[in-house]
């Protein structure tokens, strides 16, 4: 970014806008980042029998809840306070069949008292989870991040003039233009107003309504009988963790790096579509990233308008590749530790960030000596950490994607 080509300082009105969207998203954050102890809000334990919701109840109003005792298949599962305070504990008769049942029946037991965690009885089919916990937003805009993130990008080129807004420029349309207000893609204002200026606009001739519709297809075909059809695969083997071979987690993993692709490339078809229907052209959002043979490259396949957002209202005002070798590479891990903040508010976000960020800087430094490697070797490479990140950004948590990845190394023989 030129600074140089600034022109008029932004408006006051502009820096409260800007100002209210960045603690909206913050607040908004809250409720994922500060822990049950801190964040005033209550814990409630729900439990679920044979998948259904049988009972929740609050177990941190400051005394201890009464025992209780839940039945199925045959099996009893007794749950009670740990010692005098309102965590719940799982003692040792936690699986008891009524008559006998040996305690390897359990495959997680003893005291829980932080939100997402559970104590599970696989034989009795009975699920108890902690919820709750964080401080209670009752609501949340759907698409926060993308209409942030596009409303900072407008600010950002109205302030150095690389936009001028003409009248009639609608940013109410641009903020909230339903294809693309809940994921993207984040539309560039320089972009975007033109298109609202040609005579095609709302008057969509007959290759732009068969290209639309193409690409609706497309985009469903990808959403509904690919990505929902991995997304079964890798949630039955997230609840069944425990159980997996390495092959298997090998598949939850790759199943996951399919539909994340499918799903979130089928949404940009269909609302590319949809935009074309309108006579609006909407930018490539994924370009086959798989096929990268970098992380670099991947980033300029994948999400490509978040990379185009990232790079030039973050990277380059950081000063970009023009203060040193060690300067660029501390640029680069701020960029993909936003990334990774963005996508969620969580440490497993965090980590895929931080990761994705370690990994340019290393190629960075390894230079053409990377380069020389075949380009399979280098495919594969970054194949495989591509879908070692993504186990990260689909964990519940740390533990959780540790876990997945020693199965995937060991298939569950090392413990």
């Amino acid at each position: 970014m030129n600074l140089s080509r600034v022109r008029t300082k932004p408006a006051p009105a502009d820096l409260l806008v800007a100002a209210a969207i960045v603690v909206l998203a913050v607040l908004c954050g809250l409720r994922f980042w500060l822990p049950p102890g801190q964040a005033g809000g209550p814990l409630t334990a729900v439990v679920t029998i044979d998948g259904q919701e049988a009972d929740r109840f609050p177990v941190s109003q400051g005394e201890p809840f009464q025992v209780r005792t839940y039945t199925n298949n045959g099996y009893t599962l007794v749950v009670s306070p740990a010692g005098d305070s309102p965590i719940l504990s799982a003692p040792d008769g936690l699986c008891v069949l009524e008559s006998d049942c040996p305690n390897q029946d359990c495959v997680r037991s003893g005291v829980i008292s932080q939100s997402g965690q559970s104590i599970v009885c696989l034989p009795a089919r009975i699920v108890i989870t902690l919820t709750g916990g964080a401080v209670e937003v009752g609501w949340a805009p759907l698409g926060l991040s993308f209409f942030t993130f596009q409303q900072l990008w407008l600010l950002k080129e109205v302030y150095t003039g690389e936009y001028v807004p003409a009248p009639g420029d609608s940013l109410l349309l641009y903020g909230l233009f339903f294809p693309t207000v809940t994921s993207g893609p984040i539309l560039r204002p320089g972009i975007f107003f033109p298109q609202l200026r040609e005579k095609g606009f709302l008057h969509p001739d007959w290759s732009d309504a068969a290209a639309g519709i193409y690409a609706i297809c497309c985009g469903t075909i990808k959403k509904v009988l690919l990505a929902d059809a991995f997304g079964t695969v890798v949630n039955n083997g997230w609840v069944h963790l425990e159980e997996l071979s390495a092959p298997a987690a090998w598949l939850v993993i790759l199943g996951y790096t399919l539909q994340l692709y499918f799903d979130f490339s089928g949404y940009c078809d269909i609302a590319a579509g949809v935009a074309r229907l309108f006579g609006l052209r909407l930018p490539m959002n994924f370009d086959s990233p798989y096929r990268s043979a970098s992380v670099t490259e991947f980033w300029k396949r994948w999400h490509i308008t978040l990379t185009t957002f990232l790079r030039e209202c973050l990277y380059f005002p950081l000063g970009g590749s023009r203060r040193g070798a060690i300067r660029t590479y501390c640029n680069i891990l701020i960029v993909f530790l936003v990334s990774g903040f963005w996508h969620g508010a969580g440490w497993t976000f965090l980590v895929w960030g931080a990761l994705h960020g370690l990994a340019q800087v290393v190629e960075r430094v390894w230079g053409r000596g990377r380069d020389r490697l075949p380009f399979v070797l280098r495919w594969g490479l970054t194949f495989l950490f591509v879908n070692i990140a993504w186990v990260f950004f689909r964990a519940p948590d740390w533990a959780g994607a540790l876990e997945l990845l020693g199965r995937a190394v060991t298939g569950g023989f090392a413990k």
